[in-house]
């Protein structure tokens, strides 16, 4: 009797773990950034020191043209305060600005052909580097 009541039970907590992980784990991109779904889309944020790249893609991940698409950014500092920034399309697929600044989050925006989607991001750079003596 106990095992009949114990073989469902299990199955359940694991089958709700593995679908609660995959929902809490953080995608990896196809150009090796961080990946939030908006909407009909998917935004990937890459932001190597010193340069800030935004990329659309559809829902399978894959790139879509930047031709006739903009993005804009909105950085949030820690401190209570904000910049915008209009990133320039870079290569086929790619949206790019240089940030020299340390932001704790952003929201990505773009505009597809009239249609508006964006995501919000932390910052993958640490804000304090730990010095080596």
């Amino acid at each position: 009797m106990k095992q009949k009541i114990i073989f469902p039970t299990l199955l359940i907590v694991i089958t709700l773990g593995l679908i609660g992980f995959r929902l809490y784990q953080s995608s990896l991109g196809p150009h090796g950034g961080t990946v939030k779904h908006a909407g009909n889309y998917n935004i990937e944020m890459k932001n190597p020191y010193g340069n800030f790249y935004a990329y659309l893609l559809d829902k399978k991940l894959k790139p879509i043209s930047n031709k006739g698409v903009s993005c804009e950014v909105k950085f949030f500092f820690s401190d209570n305060t904000n910049t915008d920034a209009v990133l320039k399309p870079q290569g086929d697929d790619a949206f790019f600005a240089e940030t020299m600044f340390q932001y704790q989050s952003c929201r990505i925006t773009f505009n597809v052909f009239g249609n508006v989607v964006s995501a919000q991001f932390s910052n993958e750079t640490p804000m304090v580097q730990k010095v080596k003596k």
